[in-house]
């Protein structure tokens, strides 16, 4: 058996936040059930309680329970990495976006393995020419963005 989880430790500004959010008639479902969560797991019901309740899976609980203790309410409005990075399934969408612009939409195959044989072909002759990803933003840039969307969050309190 599981032991009882302790309550979690929310102030009351961080308590006034998740109210709002889940009173939000414009507030993404997801950040509003994370804040039920949050705000179940801050007055002491336990964590297969609350998923029971909210209709959800213990370990989505015990997930944005532990998000919300390293991060605090702004952790809840992020999503969860899963899965490969999304800056490698961004490069992966590129190179393949880039062969079938280059080689599928340009070619006629009689059959699958001479497309793959197509593909293959293109990729050892990429490879045998890269070429580095090259910055479009300065960092700056990126930091003047993330401020602003950090302000756009904060209106939401």
């Amino acid at each position: 058996m599981w032991k009882p989880a302790n309550a979690l430790i929310v102030t009351e500004e961080q308590r006034r936040i998740m109210e709002a959010w889940v009173r939000a008639k414009t507030t993404p479902q997801r950040v509003v059930l994370r804040s039920r969560i949050c705000l179940l797991a801050a007055d002491g019901v336990s964590h297969n309680a609350i998923a029971k309740r909210l209709n959800t899976s213990r370990p989505t609980v015990l997930l944005w329970t532990e998000r919300f203790r390293k991060q605090g309410a702004a952790g809840l409005s992020e999503d969860a990495p899963h899965g490969p990075s999304s800056r490698r399934l961004n490069a992966e969408k590129v190179r393949f976006g880039e062969i079938t612009r280059k080689k599928i939409r340009r070619g006629v195959f009689r059959s699958v393995p001479e497309l793959v044989a197509t593909i293959e072909e293109y990729i050892r002759c990429h490879n045998e020419n890269p070429k580095p990803f090259i910055w479009t933003k300065r960092a700056e840039q990126i930091v003047e963005k993330l401020a602003r969307c950090k302000a756009v969050i904060e209106t939401l309190r």
